[in-house]
Formats: structure tokens, sequence, C-alpha cells
């Protein structure tokens, strides 16, 4: 057998080339192993956060009530809106976090006479025709306990104002009831124009009360551990025999 002319000190270094070479792809694997299962625990941290949030849940339109009642020539006059729908997002642990939307159809005002009804959805009072529908959105509730005050945006006739209200907030028979009086300014958002802008005859202020019923919010679901990190067979078996 003829040795190499580079003779052991050769075969030596290709060894040691070899050694570094398996070494580096050895360390570029536990890398990209590390990145994986780096890219598994972030994403099941966003499930687990995901997880935690409460659905919003539909209002009961058939138990909710929406009612609004002014003066005209000094005596109290009160109408319902039939007609509502939305949805409420509550969980009593998180109140700041409490969010709602509200609908209302303003054609659905029932002021108890059919003839009353056809005026105020008018163009000088609600003017459904070209607004249809009301909104009220909650942005946040302050306070502990039963002493909440909301606060959000209320949409009438393409007017927007802030409001600011204080609201009960109370189980019943399994549900959740939200509870409150809003007095608004019926001139702010041109309701009753024309001759009727006259507040002798019917008085600016406009007390607005509603009950809203919802399903008793429910405990979320439980959250996936981010910290666990789960092997597949394959990887157990390489742990297995290392």
């Amino acid at each position: 057998m003829r040795l190499d002319k580079r003779g052991d000190h050769g075969m030596h270094a290709e060894a040691g080339k070899s050694c570094r070479k398996t070494g580096t792809q050895v360390a570029r694997g536990a890398r990209g192993t590390l990145g994986v299962r780096a890219v598994g625990r972030f994403s099941l941290a966003l499930l687990a956060l995901a997880s935690v949030a409460v659905q919003a849940a539909p209002i009961d339109a058939g138990a909710s009530q929406v009612s609004a009642t002014f003066r005209q020539l000094g005596v109290p006059v009160s109408g319902k809106f039939r007609q509502i729908q939305g949805d409420v997002d509550f969980d009593p642990a998180r109140p700041a976090a409490a969010r709602a939307n509200i609908e209302i159809a303003v054609q659905s005002f029932d002021l108890g006479d059919k003839d009353y009804n056809a005026e105020v959805a008018k163009k000088d009072w609600f003017d459904a025709a070209r607004h249809p529908k009301a909104a009220f959105s909650l942005k946040q509730v302050q306070g502990n306990g039963a002493q909440l005050r909301a606060d959000g945006v209320l949409v009438v006739k393409g007017r927007s104002m802030p409001v600011q209200f204080p609201v009960s907030i109370k189980s019943v028979a399994g549900k959740t009831h939200l509870e409150g009086r809003l007095p608004v300014s019926r001139l702010a958002f041109s309701i009753g124009e024309g001759e009727w802008k006259d507040t002798s005859l019917v008085a600016d202020e406009v007390m607005i009360e509603f009950r809203l019923v919802v399903a008793a919010s429910m405990p979320p679901a439980a959250a996936p551990n981010p910290s666990r990190q789960t092997e597949s067979p394959k990887d157990s078996g390489k742990e297995s025999r290392k």
C-alpha cells in the first residue's frame, strides 16, 4: 500500500475537516429545531389570548325594550320602539371592556295611534325614509358593582352625539339585564323641525329608557398552555435514541 504524499498529517487534516463539517450541520439542525419550537410556542400564545376573549351575545329582542318619553303642551307622552336588534359583549369581571352595538328601526316607534305613528315617521320628525335606523354604540363602562356609567355614541337622523349615562347590570333568570335612562335633546338631532321647533309645544328634552336582555356571560373555554411543547412520535423517537 502506498501512502499519500501528505502522510499521516494529511489524513488527520482531512478527518478534522470532516468533523468540523458534521458539527456545523448538527448546530444548524439544532438552531432550526429551536426556531420551529419558538414559532410553535408563539402561535399557541396567540391562541391562548384569542380564547380568553368574551364572545358578543345577541340581545333578546322580545324581552328587550327601548322607549322615549317627551312632553307635549306639558303632558307626558310615551312611545316604544318595537324593532330593536344588536349584540352586547359584557364580562362582569371586566366591565371596562364592555361593548355593545344596538340598532333601532325608527319606523317602529309606537305611540298607540296609527296617525301619530305615521306623523313622527315624516321628514320633520324621524325622516324614516332617509334615516330608517337609529344606532347606539357602547364604547366604555366605568365604575364597579351595580353603580356603573356608560360612555357611547348615539346616532339619530344621521347626526352623531357622544352620550354618558348611569347603567345598572343585574342577572335575572339566567340572563343579564342592562338598564338605564338617557336624557337627550331632540333639537340636537333635528327631531321636530319647522313649527315643531317651538319648545312650548313639544319640550326639547326626551327621556330614553332601555332594558337590554342578553344571555348570561359564559366562562371562556380552557386555553392551551403555550409553555408546553407537544412532540410528534418522530421527535420522541429521536429523544429516546439519544
